[in-house]
This record gives C-alpha cells, sequence and structure tokens, in this order.
C-alpha cells in the first residue's frame, strides 16, 4: 500500500466536498469535477482536483482499525469507523445550545444503498433504503441500529426518548 500524505487544510476540504455531495447532488460524485458546465461545482472543484479527492478518500479513516470489536461481541459499535466525528459533532451541538423544555425528537432517513448491518427498507419513504436517525436539534442524536439488546427489552420509543 502506497502512503498517501495528507495536510490538515485537505481533511478540511474533503469533508467540505462531502457536504457538498449533500447539498448539491448529482448522478455521480465525479460530475462535480466534470468539463460540462451544466454539471460542475465550481466549489468542489476548485479546492480539491478529483484524483486527490479519490486517492484521500481511499484511504481515510475516522478512528484506528486495530480498536475495532466484531459485530457479535461485546463492545461493538456500529458507526465505529465514523464515531469521533459523530462525537466531534455532538459536542459542538451541545456547546451551543442546551435546551431546557419543549424537546421535539424527529426520525429521518438518510439515503444508503451500501453494505451495513443496521441498513433499514422502509417500503412508503421517498428514499426506502437508507439509515435511520432520531434527531432533534442536533443536541443528541441516536443512529438507529435494529440489532441493540436495550431497543429490544425496553421498546424503541422508550430507549430514544431516554438516551
Amino acid at each position: 500500500m502506497e502512503a498517501c500524505y495528507v495536510t490538515a487544510v485537505e481533511v478540511k476540504q474533503l469533508i467540505f466536498i462531502n457536504f457538498m455531495f449533500g447539498i448539491h447532488q448529482l448522478p455521480h460524485y465525479t460530475h462535480f469535477w466534470s468539463t460540462d458546465e451544466l454539471l460542475i461545482v465550481q466549489a468542489a472543484a476548485r479546492v480539491l482536483s478529483r484524483n486527490r479527492y479519490e486517492a484521500i478518500s481511499r484511504y481515510f479513516h475516522l478512528n484506528i482499525s486495530e480498536n475495532f470489536v466484531p459485530e457479535g461481541q461485546e463492545g461493538h459499535d456500529p458507526i465505529f469507523k465514523v464515531r469521533p466525528f459523530f462525537d466531534l459533532v455532538l459536542g459542538k451541538s451541545r456547546e451551543n445550545m442546551n435546551p431546557e423544555r419543549e424537546i421535539s425528537i424527529d426520525e429521518a432517513m438518510v439515503a444508503f444503498t451500501g453494505r451495513q448491518g443496521f441498513k433499514q427498507y422502509i417500503k412508503s419513504k421517498p428514499c426506502p433504503w437508507g439509515i435511520k436517525i432520531w434527531c432533534g436539534y442536533l443536541f443528541n442524536f441516536y443512529v438507529y441500529n435494529v440489532k441493540s439488546q436495550a431497543q429490544q427489552q425496553n421498546g424503541l420509543r422508550h430507549h430514544i426518548d431516554t438516551n
């Protein structure tokens, strides 16, 4: 495996482009760097070349792979690979606002068709395949894992409301 050295600026650029994928949706991510004026997204194309984006993305990890606990073993985290980013976003949200009352919890479906053990299929949703996320103001959020033991014992709504 060839080393891919990355600067802190490039990591921020990679995250920016990934956010852009959610804001400006195109049929394929490579269209962000297209030579066709109707497809190109200048904001992404200016900050990082497509080849550099792909090189960084290929080996980019947010957690230490040696610490991964396999599914079925105690301590398994279904979102292990993105846990540090998840915790960072959640921590920053809690620093900015601490709601005291009138908290509303909602569910959202994030479109996803890749390989993931907790991916859901809900026929009636606009995007039937995806990852269910329970949220409100981003004071707290929870990625729904259908296999969680605590959810099965007390019920999903109880688990969401108490966590």
